[in-house]
């Protein structure tokens, strides 16, 4: 979320003055320039963040199975580390 977050906001930033003048009321038009760059600020130190605090073995192999694997656990190919 955090990254989408900053996604819309690099794609905003550039166009508000014509969404000014169009009448948009976007984020940007409404809270500011300023406003909006320390949100990106927060967005991007917290998603980067998030990447230190999620575990560290959230994507390892299920046990006997070698580190290619599908997301539902099963192991690819039949392979079985003994």
């Amino acid at each position: 979320m955090l990254l989408y977050t900053l996604f819309i906001f690099s794609v905003e930033i550039p166009d508000r003055e014509a969404d000014k003048k169009g009448g948009e009321n976007t984020f940007i038009v409404r809270f500011g320039l300023t406003n909006a760059l320390i949100l990106t600020v927060i967005a991007s130190a917290l998603a980067c963040t998030s990447f230190l605090i999620l575990p560290q073995d959230l994507y390892k192999s299920p046990p006997g199975c070698s580190s290619i694997h599908h997301p539902t656990g099963k192991c690819d190919y039949g392979i079985v580390i003994p």
